[in-house]
């Protein structure tokens, strides 16, 4: 199975995955949420073997399967309809939250270009860094568990003012405008299971 079939925790590793540094990839089938084909990989570690005896090699192989293969496999060409198409089945789910992804990664360079600077939480589950830009910063926090969180996040590279008591962010991802609340310093934030976030702001 793909992370458990689960719609929320796979949403929320494409999201780290576009959001960290460097040039992200994704097998072919991952953006719908294509099943792991086992079956396509043996029957393939199979035929090698096969060749080798045909062969008469005489070096002996410690295994002819490749995990490579697992990602190999033919996927029906409807599939693909369906992810793009419909609107409530697991595939397309999927899909158009990579999709939206790709967007907002393509109009916001500091995401795939910004500096990248770790951001504290005072909850292990909670995941959180900065992308920071010449013009502007956006905060990706993600909630790794399957359960609720509030967690408060170090403030000190958000440039903050001493007298600050919230701050204002534009989730990129829904386009709902945030607020959040500031005590000690730290922003205060909740999450739902495997929820992310990418807060942007000045």
């Amino acid at each position: 199975n793909f992370l458990d079939n689960d719609i929320d925790r796979i949403n929320m590793t494409f999201a780290i995955l576009l959001s960290l540094k460097g040039i992200p990839i994704i097998y072919y089938g991952d953006e719908i949420g294509s099943q792991n084909n086992f079956s396509y990989a043996q029957r393939w570690a199979k035929i090698r073997e096969k060749r080798d005896k045909n062969k008469n090699k005489s070096s002996e192989m410690l295994s002819y399967f490749d995990s490579r293969d697992i990602h190999r496999g033919a996927i029906k060409r409807n599939t693909f309809y369906r992810a793009m198409y419909r609107n409530n089945n697991f595939n397309s789910k999927i899909y158009k939250n990579v999709k939206r992804l790709i967007e907002v990664r393509k109009n916001y360079n500091t995401i795939s270009r910004g500096d990248f600077i770790e951001v504290k939480s005072d909850k292990p589950q909670v995941f959180s860094y900065l992308r920071k830009g010449k013009y502007d910063k956006i905060l990706m926090v993600n909630n790794l568990s399957d359960k609720k969180v509030f967690a408060e996040l170090d403030t000190n590279h958000l440039n903050l003012n001493e007298t600050d008591t919230e701050i204002k962010m534009q989730e990129l991802i829904t386009k709902e405008p945030k607020i959040f609340i500031i005590e000690n310093k730290k922003l205060i934030i909740k999450l739902k299971p495997y929820e992310t976030m990418w807060l942007s702001f000045k």
